[in-house]
């Protein structure tokens, strides 16, 4: 709906927070030289559930790698000097823009494709 696209006319790789691995630069390294993208959108979202537990230094299971890979967009966020937790709206919205800032970049630096 976002897009105004059809089935099958967007690949789609979704992971909780944005975060970049080998397993999803190797799906956008697909889509781009066999399917044929045109565009990569890293789409955060307001109050994401994987920022917040970064925000909160969540430990759960193997969801505390995933959040791990978080914390330098929390560390990176300096303009809240207090209620740095999932409870400060504004703190998570930082941390987000952070992230998907961070995120883009690492695309472009670690994929060669």
């Amino acid at each position: 709906m976002i897009f105004d696209q059809g089935l099958g006319d967007i690949f789609s790789v979704r992971i909780a927070g944005n975060i970049i691995n080998e397993d999803i630069l190797g799906s956008m390294e697909f889509a781009y030289k066999d399917a044929g993208l045109k565009f990569i959108v890293v789409l955060g979202n307001t109050k994401c559930g994987a920022v917040k537990g970064a925000c909160d230094h969540v430990e759960m299971g193997n969801l505390t790698a995933l959040l791990a890979k978080l914390q330098p967009a929390v560390y990176d966020e300096k303009t809240e000097t207090e209620n740095r937790h999932s409870g400060n709206d504004d703190f998570v919205e930082k941390v987000s823009t952070i992230n998907v800032k961070r995120t883009v970049h690492a695309i472009l630096e670690c994929s060669p494709i």
